[in-house]
């Protein structure tokens, strides 16, 4: 049974590494990928992490500096709006 697509919510920690995959590697998404592979940030997520419309990840030791990624850029607002930092 495949997990139901999240509503812009928090995603579990658990997930994270299929988010990394999907993100993808390269310069750019350095810091990102380390901070999902060691599990040390909160991610905000409208979609599920293979097929997402927004995504915030958020640093534990740097929570006034969320990145986002997506197309969407109301979506990506909207997650914005409900993470605190």
């Amino acid at each position: 049974m495949s997990p139901r697509p999240n509503a812009d919510g928090l995603l579990d920690c658990s997930r994270y590494t299929r988010l990394a995959r999907a993100l993808g590697e390269s310069p750019e998404m350095a810091i990102t990928q380390h901070h999902l592979r060691l599990g040390n940030c909160r991610v905000a997520i409208a979609g599920t992490p293979v097929a997402f419309e927004a995504v915030i990840v958020q640093a534990n030791t740097l929570p006034g500096e969320p990145v986002g990624y997506g197309e969407d850029a109301a979506a990506i607002w909207r997650l914005l709006q409900r993470i605190e930092g």
